[in-house]
C-alpha cells in the first residue's frame, strides 16, 4: 500500500507535518489506488479485442492473397496452353494475306479517278452525279415511247398525304406518275402547274408542297427513295389547290411538268433460265456484256443465288438488284469481285428463289434530267379521276369487234376493262395492260388488284368457271420479251379481274406499230399515228387475245 504522502504533489497541496491533513490524503491515495486497478483491467480488454481483429484481418489478408494468386495461376495455365496450341505461321500468313489485300483494294481506289463509278451493293451509291447533268425535255410523245403514265384524281377530301392548313373550299390534287422512269430515277423536284377551273378564275397552292421524304420539290431537288414508295415505280404528288369559284365544276385545265434524275435501267424477267446466256439488251451490251452464270459452291446453293458476270469496264456498273413479279425488291446480300477483267456479282438469298425472280441492272454514267410534260383537261373538282397517257391524251372509249367474236387487240400502254370491254379506261378500272418498253421489256400486266396466271397446256375450250375458281393466281405479270416469251400464240391465262370475275384468255398474235387497220384502232389519235411512222416499224408492238369473261352469278 503506498503511503499517503507520496501523493502530495499529486494533489496540488502542500506537505505538512500535521496528523490529519495525512490521514486526508492517505484515504485519498487509497481511493486513487482503487480506479487505477480497473482502468488497466479495461486497457487489457481492449488489447485483446485488437489482436483478435488483427488476427482475422490477417487471416482475411491471406485469404484473398491465396485466391488472386489461384486466379492468375489458372489464367497463366491457359495462357501458356493457347500459346502452345497457336499455329504462328498460320496466323502470320493470313495477316500478311490481309494485308496485302488492303494494299491492293487502297492501290486499285488510287488508280481509279475520282469521279468514276463503281458496283454498289443496295443502299450504297459510289457514282453520285457532282456535277450539272445532260437535261432533256421530253414530248408527250417520248413520254409514252417510255410507258409512263400519269394520272390525276381531285378531291374535296383531305387526303393523308397532305400536310398543312387548308380552307375549307379547298381541292386537293394527287397526281401520279408511274413507269420505268420513276423505277430507274433517283431524284425528282421543279414541279410546276398551272390551274384553271370552268369560271376560268386561277388556283394556286394553299400550303408549299411537301416532297415524300422532306423538302420542297416545287424549289429544290428531292431524294428518291424507292423503299418508301408504295410502289417501286411510282410517285405520287399530294397538293392543296386553292378553292375554285363558286359554281364551278370542272378543272378546265390542270398543265405543268416535273423534273426527274434518272439512270438507264434494264429489267430481266424471269433470270434463272437465262443460265448461261448473254443479256440480249443494247445498254448491257454496250456496257458490258452481261452473262447469268451457274453458281459455283463458292458463291452459294444454287436455288436461292443469282450470279450476274459483266466482261466491260467496272465504271459501267451502278446497281444489281433481284426483283419479285411486281418490281420489288427481294433482299439477298450481294458478294462482289473485280478482276482486271471482269465483275462478278453473287445475290443470294436465304431461302430458295421463287420462279419468276427478275433482275433489275442500273447502269452507271447514265443519269440524265428529265422534263416530263403533263396536261390534262375537264376533270371534275368533286372526286373527279383522269388518267393521262402520254401521247394519246384524248383514249376515252373502244371499239368493239366487228365479227363479235370475243377477240381484243391491247395497243401498247392502254388499259383494257374486261367487263365493259373497255379500252382506254381509266386507272381505276382497267384489269390489264400490255407494257411494251422494248423488245426485251414487255409483258401483260395486271392492274388493280387483278391476277394472271399462265395454264400451261391449257385446253381453252375445255376451260369453266369452276375451274378457274379454284385456281391459284399468282401472278400480276406475264413476261412477253423477246429472250424470255411467255406470251407466244396459242398460250392460255386465267385472269381474277379486279372487281373478282374470272376470265380465260388465249394468245392470237400480235400486231405491228404501223398498223392502224385492227378493229379498235380508232382509240390512236392522228399525232399518235404520225408519231408511230416516223419510228422503226414493230411487228409485235400490239397484243390480240381471244377471251370469254365469266361474271358473277346473280
Amino acid at each position: 500500500m503506498a503511503r499517503p504522502d507520496e501523493f502530495g504533489d499529486d494533489l496540488g497541496q502542500p506537505v505538512g507535518s500535521a496528523s490529519a491533513p495525512q490521514r486526508s490524503r492517505g484515504r485519498s491515495g487509497g481511493k486513487r489506488s482503487k480506479k487505477k486497478g480497473q482502468g488497466s483491467s479495461t486497457a487489457k480488454v481492449v488489447l485483446i479485442v485488437l489482436g483478435v481483429m488483427g488476427i482475422l484481418g490477417l487471416a482475411l489478408v491471406i485469404g484473398v492473397g491465396f485466391w488472386i494468386y489461384n486466379a492468375v495461376s489458372a489464367g497463366v495455365d491457359q495462357l501458356e496452353q493457347t500459346v502452345a496450341e497457336a499455329d504462328f505461321e498460320q496466323l502470320i500468313d493470313e495477316g500478311v494475306s490481309e494485308l496485302e489485300s488492303a494494299q491492293q483494294e487502297h492501290l486499285q481506289n488510287t488508280l481509279l479517278p475520282q469521279a468514276s463509278p463503281g458496283f454498289s451493293g443496295p443502299g450504297e451509291f459510289m457514282d453520285e452525279p457532282d456535277g450539272p447533268l445532260p437535261e432533256e425535255t421530253l414530248t408527250l410523245e417520248q413520254a409514252a415511247e417510255s410507258g409512263l403514265q400519269i394520272s390525276l384524281h381531285l378531291t374535296r377530301e383531305e387526303p393523308l398525304e397532305v400536310f398543312g392548313f387548308f380552307p375549307n373550299d379547298a381541292v386537293f390534287a394527287l397526281l401520279s406518275f408511274q413507269g420505268p422512269l420513276v423505277a430507274s430515277g433517283f431524284a425528282y423536284g421543279h414541279f410546276d402547274f398551272d390551274a384553271v377551273d370552268d369560271t376560268g378564275r386561277k388556283l394556286t397552292l394553299a400550303e408549299p408542297l411537301h416532297g415524300q421524304f422532306g423538302g420542297d420539290p416545287s424549289a429544290e431537288f428531292i431524294e428518291l427513295d424507292h423503299f418508301f414508295l408504295e410502289r417501286p415505280d411510282e410517285l405520287v404528288l399530294a397538293m392543296g389547290i386553292t378553292g375554285p369559284a363558286r359554281g364551278a365544276k370542272q378543272m378546265k385545265s390542270f398543265n405543268g411538268s416535273l423534273k426527274l434524275r434518272t439512270r438507264t435501267t434494264v429489267v430481266v424477267d424471269n433470270v434463272r433460265s437465262k443460265v448461261g446466256e448473254t443479256l440480249d439488251d443494247e445498254h448491257l451490251k454496250a456496257a458490258g456484256p452481261f452473262m447469268i452464270v451457274r453458281p459455283t459452291e463458292q458463291d452459294g446453293d444454287a436455288n436461292s443465288t443469282v450470279v450476274v458476270v459483266c466482261r466491260g469496264s467496272r465504271r459501267q456498273q451502278h446497281d444489281v438488284r433481284l426483283i419479285d413479279s411486281d418490281g420489288q425488291e427481294y433482299h439477298t446480300a450481294v458478294w462482289r469481285h473485280h478482276s482486271d477483267d471482269e465483275s462478278r456479282y453473287a445475290l443470294e438469298s436465304t431461302q430458295p428463289l421463287p420462279d419468276g425472280i427478275g433482275l433489275r441492272i442500273t447502269l452507271a454514267g447514265s443519269a440524265r434530267e428529265l422534263t416530263v410534260p403533263f396536261a390534262f383537261e375537264n376533270v371534275a373538282l368533286n372526286d373527279g379521276k383522269a388518267v393521262m397517257f402520254p401521247g394519246v391524251p384524248d383514249a376515252g372509249s373502244s371499239d368493239a369487234t366487228a365479227d363479235g367474236d370475243q377477240a381484243r387487240v391491247i395497243p401498247a400502254s392502254f388499259e383494257w376493262d374486261l367487263e365493259s370491254d373497255d379500252v382506254g379506261a381509266n386507272g381505276e378500272t382497267g384489269d390489264l395492260t400490255w407494257r411494251y418498253r422494248n423488245e426485251t421489256e414487255r409483258g401483260l400486266v395486271a392492274l388493280n388488284g387483278a391476277a394472271l396466271v399462265r395454264i400451261a397446256d391449257g385446253e381453252f375450250d375445255e376451260i369453266d368457271r369452276s375451274y378457274l375458281e379454284n385456281t391459284d393466281y399468282p401472278r400480276k405479270i406475264v413476261p412477253g420479251s423477246l429472250n424470255n416469251n411467255r406470251l407466244r400464240p396459242g398460250t392460255v391465262l386465267g385472269l381474277r379481274t379486279a372487281e373478282g370475275n374470272y376470265a380465260k384468255l388465249r394468245v392470237k398474235g400480235y400486231v405491228a406499230l404501223h398498223d392502224f387497220s385492227f378493229p379498235g384502232a380508232s382509240i390512236l389519235t392522228e399525232d399518235w399515228k404520225e408519231f408511230a411512222l416516223n419510228k422503226p416499224n414493230r411487228t409485235d408492238y400490239h397484243i390480240e387475245v381471244e377471251w370469254v369473261l365469266f361474271e358473277d352469278r346473280q
